[in-house]
């Protein structure tokens, strides 16, 4: 919560500014980031790469869906792609919101069942 806090603070956006850029923001990055690491990890598995010991699938989703927290890339690329400084907030709060990464992540993991390898 203090991440999102202090991002929130910092980014200069609104609540007022949530509007479909935003939603496109944030499902591009849970479920983009969550897919397509999972997929290619899996491609890369296939082709004769392995996952590291203790590394699965279940994993490899849940790094997937950790890596779509986007809190800092995205919300420099937010600020630089868009020139509307409508846009521009929409598009950063997209970005902060996928801080709803972190507790997704938690619980997929509990429910995956995902232990802590030593």
């Amino acid at each position: 919560m203090g991440l999102f806090g202090f991002g929130l603070a910092n980014a200069g956006v609104l609540f007022a500014g949530i509007n479909s850029v935003t939603w496109m923001i944030l499902a591009a990055l849970l479920v983009g980031k969550t897919v397509g690491i999972t997929f290619f990890g899996m491609l890369g598995n296939v082709l004769g790469s392995k996952l590291p010991d203790g590394m699965n699938v279940k994993t490899l989703a849940l790094a997937g869906l950790i890596a779509g927290l986007g809190l800092t890339v995205a919300l420099f690329v937010s600020g630089e792609a868009y020139t509307d400084p409508g846009l521009q907030g929409a598009a950063k709060m997209g970005a902060l919101l996928s801080a709803i990464a972190a507790p997704l992540a938690i619980i997929l993991g509990i429910v995956l069942k995902v232990q802590k390898k030593n």
